[in-house]
């Protein structure tokens, strides 16, 4: 066999192999994105603003800016971005709804179970759910109380004459 067999018999391997891996490579790109190396130029500046911000998901920046999962993650990984804000800054009302719900479905949890099968834990388990609860009532109640105490209505309005009663004296001298 000459040189030119062999480099005949090399091209003919090659391009045989590289449809497969072409066709291959296609369906991927197809199934799973272009991938982290086959980034079309985008601006990763506002897409990591606009990530660790967390007002869209991830799905929707994904979609958006027309890269994959994977091209993603591999950029956050690489610029060590920061942790992703999870939608709107959770206040003292909804953790203290969220605790009240959990407790609940402890509390029916509990229920549920056949008498027979209550014991020690579920006795101790009650009394910590209890504590719990006593807690929660007295921090929504500080916190009811708060709200009201921030908007006092006659008492705002009393203020509100006195400050333009005022004014309206020093306008006139």
């Amino acid at each position: 066999m000459t040189e030119s067999d062999a480099a005949e018999n090399s091209a003919d391997g090659a391009n045989a192999g590289g449809k497969g891996e072409l066709e291959e490579m296609a369906r991927r790109i197809v199934r799973y994105g272009p991938g982290p190396t086959h980034t079309p130029d985008i601006d990763w500046i506002a897409l990591r603003a606009e990530y660790e911000t967390g007002a869209e998901t991830v799905t929707s920046l994904l979609a958006r800016y027309g890269i994959s999962t994977t091209a993603l993650y591999t950029r956050i990984a690489q610029e060590k971005w920061r942790m992703r804000a999870d939608g709107p800054p959770v206040t003292r009302r909804f953790l203290v709804t969220r605790l009240f719900r959990m407790i609940e479905k402890q509390i029916k949890a509990i229920e549920n179970k056949p008498q027979a099968e209550l014991g020690e834990a579920e006795s101790r388990q009650l009394g910590n759910l209890t504590r719990t609860l006593d807690k929660l009532i007295e921090i929504d109640d500080a916190d009811d109380a708060a709200r009201r105490s921030a908007f006092p209505g006659e008492d705002m309005a009393a203020l509100r004459k006195k400050v333009l009663d005022r004014l309206a004296e020093i306008a006139g001298d």
